[in-house]
Protein backbone atom coordinates (compact mmCIF):
# COMPACT_ATOMS: atom_id res chain seq x y z
CA UNK A 1 0.00 0.00 0.00
CA UNK A 2 1.37 3.26 -0.73
CA UNK A 3 1.03 6.86 0.77
CA UNK A 4 0.74 9.80 -1.51
CA UNK A 5 2.07 12.64 0.56
CA UNK A 6 2.40 15.96 -1.25
CA UNK A 7 3.82 18.10 1.91
CA UNK A 8 7.41 18.24 2.94
CA UNK A 9 7.78 15.99 6.16
CA UNK A 10 10.45 18.08 8.57
CA UNK A 11 11.76 14.50 9.23
CA UNK A 12 12.95 14.23 5.17
CA UNK A 13 14.55 17.47 5.40
CA UNK A 14 16.51 16.80 8.48
CA UNK A 15 17.81 13.50 6.79
CA UNK A 16 19.02 16.02 4.20
CA UNK A 17 21.19 18.42 6.30
CA UNK A 18 22.53 15.64 7.92
CA UNK A 19 23.57 14.08 4.79
CA UNK A 20 24.84 17.24 3.73
CA UNK A 21 26.59 17.76 7.12
CA UNK A 22 28.33 14.15 6.87
CA UNK A 23 29.62 15.53 3.23
CA UNK A 24 31.05 18.41 4.68
CA UNK A 25 32.92 17.25 7.72
CA UNK A 26 33.78 13.85 6.58
CA UNK A 27 37.77 13.84 6.12
CA UNK A 28 37.63 13.35 1.74
CA UNK A 29 40.16 10.71 1.43
CA UNK A 30 39.65 8.68 4.32
CA UNK A 31 36.08 8.14 4.33
CA UNK A 32 34.42 10.06 1.22
CA UNK A 33 35.98 8.49 -1.07
CA UNK A 34 36.59 4.74 -0.20
CA UNK A 35 33.15 4.64 1.45
CA UNK A 36 31.31 5.39 -1.48
CA UNK A 37 31.17 2.10 -2.21
CA UNK A 38 29.41 1.62 1.10
CA UNK A 39 27.19 5.34 1.46
CA UNK A 40 26.30 5.60 -2.02
CA UNK A 41 24.30 2.63 -2.88
CA UNK A 42 22.73 2.74 0.93
CA UNK A 43 21.65 6.59 0.10
CA UNK A 44 19.97 5.53 -3.11
CA UNK A 45 18.50 2.36 -1.78
CA UNK A 46 16.94 5.09 0.83
CA UNK A 47 15.99 6.86 -1.03
CA UNK A 48 14.07 4.12 -3.57
CA UNK A 49 12.55 2.82 -0.53
CA UNK A 50 11.27 6.13 0.70
CA UNK A 51 9.69 7.05 -2.93
CA UNK A 52 7.74 3.73 -2.77
CA UNK A 53 6.78 3.60 0.72
CA UNK A 54 5.27 7.03 0.35
CA UNK A 55 5.05 8.07 -2.98
CA UNK A 56 7.29 10.84 -2.15
CA UNK A 57 9.29 10.71 -5.56
CA UNK A 58 9.34 14.56 -5.60
CA UNK A 59 11.05 14.88 -2.87
CA UNK A 60 14.10 12.95 -3.45
CA UNK A 61 15.28 16.17 -5.99
CA UNK A 62 14.49 18.54 -2.88
CA UNK A 63 16.74 16.47 -0.45
CA UNK A 64 19.25 16.62 -2.90
CA UNK A 65 18.55 20.35 -3.21
CA UNK A 66 19.06 20.70 0.62
CA UNK A 67 22.09 18.60 0.91
CA UNK A 68 23.77 20.30 -1.92
CA UNK A 69 23.09 23.36 -0.68
CA UNK A 70 24.42 22.52 3.01
CA UNK A 71 27.60 21.43 1.01
CA UNK A 72 27.90 24.41 -0.98
CA UNK A 73 27.37 26.09 2.60
CA UNK A 74 30.31 24.20 4.13
CA UNK A 75 32.50 25.19 0.94
CA UNK A 76 32.51 28.91 1.17
CA UNK A 77 32.02 28.72 5.06
CA UNK A 78 34.78 30.98 6.99
CA UNK A 79 36.58 28.06 8.93
CA UNK A 80 39.64 27.39 5.98
CA UNK A 81 43.02 27.94 7.53
CA UNK A 82 43.72 31.20 5.65
CA UNK A 83 40.44 32.52 7.86
CA UNK A 84 42.24 32.33 11.44
CA UNK A 85 42.83 35.02 12.94
CA UNK A 86 46.37 36.15 14.68
CA UNK A 87 47.80 38.71 16.52
CA UNK A 88 47.96 40.72 18.62
CA UNK A 89 50.39 43.14 16.49
CA UNK A 90 51.61 46.55 16.84
CA UNK A 91 49.70 49.09 15.01
CA UNK A 92 53.25 50.90 13.88
CA UNK A 93 54.94 48.98 10.96
CA UNK A 94 56.55 45.51 12.13
CA UNK A 95 59.70 44.16 11.23
CA UNK A 96 59.26 40.73 9.75
CA UNK A 97 61.01 38.55 12.62
CA UNK A 98 58.58 39.75 15.24
CA UNK A 99 55.87 39.30 12.83
CA UNK A 100 56.90 35.66 12.33
CA UNK A 101 57.50 35.36 16.52
CA UNK A 102 53.98 36.33 16.81
CA UNK A 103 52.60 33.87 14.38
CA UNK A 104 54.68 31.12 16.13
CA UNK A 105 52.78 31.43 19.12
CA UNK A 106 49.89 30.61 17.19
CA UNK A 107 51.60 28.00 15.50
CA UNK A 108 52.10 29.29 12.13
CA UNK A 109 55.80 28.87 10.51
CA UNK A 110 56.49 30.65 7.99
CA UNK A 111 59.85 30.88 5.57
CA UNK A 112 61.31 33.80 3.77
CA UNK A 113 63.75 33.13 1.03
CA UNK A 114 65.88 35.15 0.91
CA UNK A 115 65.84 35.96 4.32
CA UNK A 116 64.44 39.65 5.28
CA UNK A 117 65.31 40.78 8.80
CA UNK A 118 65.25 44.37 8.29
CA UNK A 119 62.22 44.19 6.11
CA UNK A 120 59.36 46.43 7.90
CA UNK A 121 56.04 46.14 7.05
CA UNK A 122 52.61 48.14 7.92
CA UNK A 123 49.91 45.51 8.98
CA UNK A 124 46.09 45.99 8.18
CA UNK A 125 45.02 46.17 11.98
CA UNK A 126 46.17 44.55 15.06
CA UNK A 127 44.35 41.00 14.55
CA UNK A 128 44.39 40.08 10.98
CA UNK A 129 43.58 36.84 9.35
CA UNK A 130 46.27 34.94 7.53
CA UNK A 131 44.88 35.75 4.24
CA UNK A 132 44.69 39.54 4.69
CA UNK A 133 48.15 38.89 6.48
CA UNK A 134 49.85 36.88 3.39
CA UNK A 135 48.68 39.33 1.18
CA UNK A 136 50.39 42.27 3.16
CA UNK A 137 53.13 40.58 3.23
CA UNK A 138 53.66 39.73 -0.61
CA UNK A 139 52.59 43.32 -1.54
CA UNK A 140 55.04 44.83 0.66
CA UNK A 141 57.72 42.77 0.10
CA UNK A 142 57.52 41.67 -3.71
CA UNK A 143 57.90 37.60 -2.25
CA UNK A 144 54.94 35.14 -3.38
CA UNK A 145 54.00 32.77 -0.99
CA UNK A 146 53.26 29.37 -1.23
CA UNK A 147 51.59 26.77 1.11
CA UNK A 148 52.09 23.61 0.64
CA UNK A 149 48.85 21.24 1.84
CA UNK A 150 48.53 17.50 3.35
CA UNK A 151 45.90 15.79 2.07
CA UNK A 152 45.09 13.47 5.02
CA UNK A 153 42.24 14.72 6.91
CA UNK A 154 41.27 16.91 3.97
CA UNK A 155 36.99 18.67 4.03
CA UNK A 156 34.99 20.72 2.37
CA UNK A 157 34.36 22.44 5.75
CA UNK A 158 37.60 22.89 7.33
CA UNK A 159 39.63 22.49 4.12
CA UNK A 160 43.34 20.88 3.87
CA UNK A 161 45.34 21.03 7.07
CA UNK A 162 49.25 23.16 5.96
CA UNK A 163 52.58 21.55 5.91
CA UNK A 164 54.78 24.65 4.95
CA UNK A 165 54.40 28.23 4.18
CA UNK A 166 57.01 29.85 2.07
CA UNK A 167 57.98 33.52 0.79
CA UNK A 168 59.85 33.55 -2.03
CA UNK A 169 61.51 35.76 -4.69
CA UNK A 170 59.24 35.24 -7.67
CA UNK A 171 61.46 33.18 -10.07
CA UNK A 172 62.96 34.50 -13.32
CA UNK A 173 62.00 32.48 -16.35
CA UNK A 174 64.87 32.31 -18.79
CA UNK A 175 63.58 31.34 -22.72
CA UNK A 176 66.07 28.34 -24.64
CA UNK A 177 67.44 30.55 -27.37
Amino acid sequence: MTHTNLGIPARYIIGAVMWGAFFSVAPILEVLTPGAILWLPILVFCEWRRSRRFGFLPGAPIRLAVAGMVVIAAIFAPLKYLDRSVGPFPTSPVPIDDVQAVLREHDVWIRLYPERHDQVVALPASRVNLRDLFASIKQQTGLQYRIGYCGNGKSLLFGPHPIFITFEAPATRRRAA
